[in-house]
């Protein structure tokens, strides 16, 4: 793709936002090629990406978010095993044990 796209990373274009509305079915048609980053006076603005880098990106952020919460979780579970202190105190123990009596 030539007059007026830069590559910045060996698969990706950059490309004039006023250029790729003027040429977007031929950008859309090579979009599998790599990421498509839209420029407006020469600082990128938007990024097109075909469907599936879209959900495998998107797919990526909620197992992000999942791992944090599994290491927040971690650390809970570790700041109460170095304090000494049972994940349930005793008495909620006993009181469980005789709720199945």
């Amino acid at each position: 793709m030539s007059g007026g796209t830069t590559a910045a990373m060996s698969d990706e274009v950059r490309v004039p936002l006023t250029q790729f509305t003027r040429k977007m079915s031929q950008y859309l048609s090579q979009i599998d090629d790599g990421p498509v980053t839209l420029t407006q006076r020469g600082e990128p603005i938007a990024v097109v990406v075909n469907i599936e880098e879209f959900k495998e990106l998107s797919g990526l952020e909620e197992r992000a978010e999942d791992l944090y919460w599994t290491v927040v979780a971690l650390r809970e579970e570790l700041e109460w095993q170095r304090a000494n202190r049972p994940l349930v105190s005793l008495a909620e123990v006993e009181r469980r044990s005789h709720e199945h009596d």
